[in-house]
């Protein structure tokens, strides 16, 4: 039973390794904001210009037009972490990754926002 058990745990943590090291690769490059959903209504953001870039050396840089933020990146699951420089670290939910969509949940000052975002590069 002991060796049923952690052949389970084994294959369990291999996948989940397999799993982020694709997000990782999926991820890479710059991606650009389709839709900004807001609340539980999900009513979509109006004139919202925003691009991410997310770089091989684990670094990002996410530009709103009127601010930017540049920090490092990782993937651990199906979450994704971003440290915004000399700040704390902060997490999203991906809920999907695809070779050209990224979405994404958060909470953002208590409320719940999805973005949704198309690859550029």
């Amino acid at each position: 039973m002991k060796k049923y058990l952690f052949s389970v745990i084994l294959i369990s943590l291999l996948a989940a390794c397999q799993d982020d090291s694709q997000s990782k690769q999926l991820i890479l490059g710059q991606w650009k904001v389709d839709k900004w959903l807001v609340g539980e209504e999900r009513t979509e953001k109006q004139s919202l210009d925003a691009s991410f870039d997310f770089r091989p050396d684990g670094s990002y840089e996410v530009d709103y037009t009127t601010q930017k933020e540049v920090g490092t990146y990782r993937i651990a699951g199906r979450k994704l972490y971003t440290t915004e420089n000399g700040q704390m670290e902060k997490m999203v939910k991906i809920i999907k990754l695809t070779s050209d969509s990224l979405e994404f949940e958060m909470n953002r000052a208590g409320q719940f926002e999805v973005l949704i975002l198309k690859k550029q590069s």
